[in-house]
């Protein structure tokens, strides 16, 4: 278990800065050789360096949530922003 620990936070060193990053990652369970897992992290990306970094065991990343959606949604503004008062 500690050494699962010990990968998780090599890991979340690559995703250290807090300005750009979120990756919040703990073990949830483990029983044999399956891993769960819960908390959060910005993409989808963070979730594939951990699914390299334990390669051997079945990870479940139920418990973890992706903040970041795959395709971020753009939305256009056409008002005049100086005059937006309530």
């Amino acid at each position: 278990m500690e050494s699962i620990e010990a990968i998780i936070v090599e890991v979340g060193k690559q995703f250290a800065d807090a300005r750009l990053n979120v990756f919040e990652v703990q073990v949830a369970g483990l029983q044999g050789n399956h891993l769960s897992l819960r908390g959060r992290v910005l993409e989808r990306a963070n979730l594939d360096a951990l699914k390299v970094a334990m390669d051997g065991l079945e990870i479940d990343f139920s418990g973890v949530q992706v903040l970041r959606s795959a395709t971020p949604l753009y939305r256009w503004v056409a008002t005049n922003l100086t005059n937006l008062h309530a």
